[in-house]
């Protein structure tokens, strides 16, 4: 439900800012460049909870379109200082608007009560899990009101449903820890498990694209975890007697990777907090 509340989020960003050709990603990259003069790689991912890899190829983009330029650190020429560019500036400022569009529609569903809430319990569930998602570290020796106008991001309800997905990503990486399976890849394997179905109808209910779908489901076969009753490409695809060890197998793992990511949360409160989740699916069409 957090990775479906997440997706629906980027979809809304992505929408409402179509016409500046932003990611959610850079956006927030370039809040934080904005508000860290002289901020260097490597610190803006940790600022983020990106992995360098991933803060690689985001830079990247908005190096391409001239958003950013990257100058030598005068203290330490082996670090890269960020700015935005005037061109890059008028694009975040732009892209604020945006991102606030995409906020009040993804928050739609809930009454002003239920958002306070909302983010309440996300915000506790991200600062207070201990996962080995990548770390997510403020710069230090920033002015204090720099820092509390970037950590507003914290209270961002996209921000905190991407880090709360990351967090359970992990949580479920370390539980399952050489078993080769991704929550996604389990997630099929929970499907099939409780409805046989075919290509089509999974992409639907798990609400991924259908070209995801047929690599998962492809991946799967071939380590003989799912298949079909017979050749007919539209027969309903299954567990095996493999796959279906594997799936009771890995179980337990997922219940208890969910339970350690909304450790922050009371017993009423995470059940509360995962039917606001449901809420705002459902009311999406997520």
């Amino acid at each position: 439900m957090v990775r479906r509340g997440q997706r629906l989020a980027v979809t809304l960003f992505n929408q409402e800012a179509s016409d500046l050709d932003l990611t959610r990603p850079q956006f927030e990259a370039m809040i934080a460049i904005s508000h860290f003069p002289g901020l260097d790689q490597i610190t803006l991912a940790r600022a983020l909870g990106i992995d360098r890899s991933t803060m690689t190829l985001v830079l990247d983009g908005l190096m391409d379109r001239t958003l950013l330029h990257r100058t030598v650190h005068p203290q330490d020429r082996r670090r890269r200082v960020l700015d935005l560019t005037a061109l890059g500036l008028r694009a975040l400022e732009a892209a604020r608007l945006r991102a606030r569009l995409a906020q009040d529609r993804l928050m739609s569903p809930f009454s002003k009560g239920e958002r306070v809430e909302f983010v309440d319990a996300m915000s506790r569930v991200v600062l207070g899990a201990r996962s080995s998602a990548p770390p997510l570290e403020l710069p230090t020796g920033i002015p204090a009101a720099q820092s509390a106008e970037f950590a507003g991001l914290m209270g961002r309800p996209a921000f905190l449903l991407r880090r709360c997905a990351q967090i359970g990503f992990a949580f479920f990486g370390e539980a399952t820890q050489g078993l080769d399976l991704t929550p996604i890849q389990y997630g099929v394997m929970f499907l099939l498990k409780v409805l046989p179905t075919d290509e089509a109808t999974a992409a639907r209910l798990l609400a991924v694209e259908r070209s995801t779908i047929d690599r998962l489901l492809q991946r799967l076969k071939a380590r003989g975890y799912v298949e079909r009753v017979d050749d007919d490409s539209r027969a309903p695809l299954h567990l095996s007697a493999q796959g279906e060890a594997l799936f009771y197998k890995v179980r337990d793992m997922a219940i208890e990777a969910d339970r350690l990511m909304f450790g922050p949360l009371s017993a009423v409160e995470r059940e509360r907090l995962v039917n606001m989740l449901d809420k705002l699916l459902v009311a999406q069409g997520a």
